[in-house]
């Protein structure tokens, strides 16, 4: 498939105008960074790809409220939160955490509170059971609503990084440079598989590593596999995806998803100085250990990575507590993290 065939198919779906793009591709020396945390509205972030697709199907089926799943410190929920400002529709974001968690108001969660978005808490021990019996009792109600799964794991969602991908080939038509591979963070994997698959079906080889943030390589491959495999036989294509192409690096997961170590402080703290390039705690810079660990043992000589954003987390204390023992040698001011927990799920990319 040629680039204007897999534009017409994306074309074709209903999709809300939301993101300013082309998001610009930058080179760093021999690393390329393709800056989806750019894509403009609420501190940006690739998910803004896939919300124009679910918010043009919701406005299709005339829906008034979008209901998501997320984490307390949800990247998608703070997005979806301003979609639904910009839409003047509803948004109900279903928190899923501990009963601690319903007293902390920053970063994603606030910015979500901020855009006026309805803050339901929801138990992890009873969760599943939760959002079914609601969602039910809205259907009872005669709610007009349109629900998205957690992190925004869906084969709509593929249509946004279906474009991303044709986009990105053009660019690096432009600069004249073709990486060795790419590297995105990878939650769920709906990023990663949507730039595999539209990659593969513009027939681009380039290899692509998914750096895990809490699931093991196992898992992550059985849930891209299974979302590229019920996006193809949803829109009737040919999978053009096998096995051996989904390559997931699971080895920077450490201790726990919100968990953030000093040597990943570090990472932080030296792209911020080194190429004014940020990164958040916990899915951009895991990527960016991965990709600075392959240029380091000359595995892969350019690289190209994905930014997807998640800038909020940056300005939550509660993942700062690794940051603390490299402050006074980078003349860093640091605010206490106290002994407060960081979120618990893990539900983007």
């Amino acid at each position: 498939m040629n680039r204007d065939g897999l534009t017409a198919l994306v074309d074709c779906q209903p999709r809300a105008a939301l993101a300013h793009l082309p998001t610009p591709l930058e080179r760093h020396g021999d690393l390329l960074v393709k800056r989806d945390d750019q894509t403009g509205l609420a501190f940006g972030g690739s998910k803004l790809r896939a919300l124009e697709f679910f918010v043009g199907e919701a406005l299709r089926r005339r829906a008034k409220v979008l209901v998501v799943v997320g984490s307390p410190q949800s990247n998608f929920c703070r997005l979806t939160a301003a979609v639904a400002a910009r839409q003047g529709l509803q948004c109900r974001l279903l928190i899923v955490g501990n009963a601690r968690d319903g007293h902390d108001l920053s970063g994603n969660r606030w910015l979500s509170s901020l855009f006026g978005a309805e803050l339901i808490p929801v138990d992890s021990a009873s969760a599943r059971e939760t959002i079914s019996d609601y969602l039910s009792q809205l259907q009872r109600d005669g709610v007009p609503f349109y629900f998205i799964e957690g992190g925004g794991h869906a084969p709509e969602a593929l249509w946004g990084y279906l474009q991303a991908s044709v986009e990105l080939l053009t660019q690096l038509g432009t600069v004249g440079t073709m990486p060795d591979r790419l590297f995105v963070a990878c939650g769920r994997g709906t990023t990663y598989a949507g730039f595999l698959l539209g990659l593969r079906l513009l027939d681009c080889p380039i290899p692509i590593t998914g750096v895990s943030v809490a699931r093991d390589q196992n898992r992550c491959r059985s849930e891209i596999h299974d979302v590229i495999d019920r996006f193809c036989r949803q829109y009737g294509l040919k999978n053009p995806v096998v096995e051996s192409d989904i390559w997931i690096d699971d080895r920077w997961i450490g201790p726990g998803y919100d968990a953030v170590p000093p040597e990943r402080w570090r990472i932080i703290v030296g792209q911020a100085r080194r190429r004014g390039l940020l990164l958040d705690p916990i899915y951009t810079s895991r990527a960016m250990q991965a990709v600075l660990e392959s240029v380091h043992r000359a595995a892969c000589r350019t690289a190209l990575f994905i930014h997807t954003g998640g800038l909020p987390g940056l300005f939550d204390v509660r993942l700062a507590g690794g940051l603390e023992s490299i402050a006074e040698k980078n003349s860093l001011p640091v605010a206490s993290a106290g002994n407060s927990q960081g979120p618990e799920h893990e539900d983007e990319n």
